[in-house]
């Protein structure tokens, strides 16, 4: 047995709604996984031979699923051309100086589930949150240092014009620069980035847990 659900609506940025999309998914009985289709149709404007118009640089679907397993048993799969699949683990256990064994690289390699922990080695295990533990360790010597630490979004900042404040992906044809479509300011893109997180910080409105002064030892 099969059912299909299908979606239908157009990407939306600000006021703009444009490019339609059709999202089906098909679910099959006794299946744990299902298919998606995501079909886009470009209405947008672009003129050949003129740099103004509606670019798209990338588009991709996000969604949310409840993850019961442990860190080293949840894989990302994705298919490509043929029957195979690019398995990656979300916590890997492979490649360290301390191995826990070929049999424990090839289950996980395999993307299956691991074995009990405590048959193998978990000495050089990975931790699954290195950059949440690298901003703990920001925040703690901030606060040992008396200064202020704050967050800041750094979502489409090398995309971001500080001059206009135009954002858009054809504002950063490659890696490495940038260049506003609108007013033609132009430099490295992670300078841009850099600047724009400057101007992110100085406006953000958010609540800083200053450090408490220690006051004078009684005697």
């Amino acid at each position: 047995m099969r059912a299909v659900v299908r979606i239908d609506g157009k990407h939306r940025k600000g006021c703009r709604a444009w490019l339609p999309f059709s999202v089906r998914l098909y679910f099959y009985a006794g299946a744990e996984s299902f298919r998606m289709v995501h079909t886009i149709t470009y209405d947008g404007d672009q003129t050949a031979g003129h740099e103004s118009g509606d670019f798209v640089r990338g588009l991709g679907v996000r969604f949310s699923v409840p993850m019961r397993d442990q860190a080293y048993d949840r894989h990302i799969r994705v298919a490509g051309e043929g029957k195979g699949f690019l398995t990656e683990a979300v916590k890997g256990i492979t490649g360290l100086r301390r191995d826990p064994g070929a049999k424990i690289r090839t289950v996980q390699v395999k993307g299956e589930k691991l074995p009990d922990p405590a048959t193998w080695d978990q000495r050089g295990t990975l931790s699954a949150w290195p950059f949440l533990q690298l901003g703990q360790h920001f925040a703690d010597k901030a606060r040992r240092a008396g200064v202020p630490f704050l967050e800041v979004d750094p979502a489409h900042t090398s995309q971001r014009c500080p001059r206009l404040g135009h954002t858009g992906g054809a504002n950063r044809p490659d890696r490495d620069h940038f260049r506003c479509r609108r007013c033609g300011l132009a430099g490295p893109a992670d300078l841009v980035a850099g600047v724009n997180v400057r101007h992110r910080a100085r406006s953000a409105r958010v609540f800083v847990t200053m450090p408490v002064a220690p006051g004078p030892t009684p005697a």
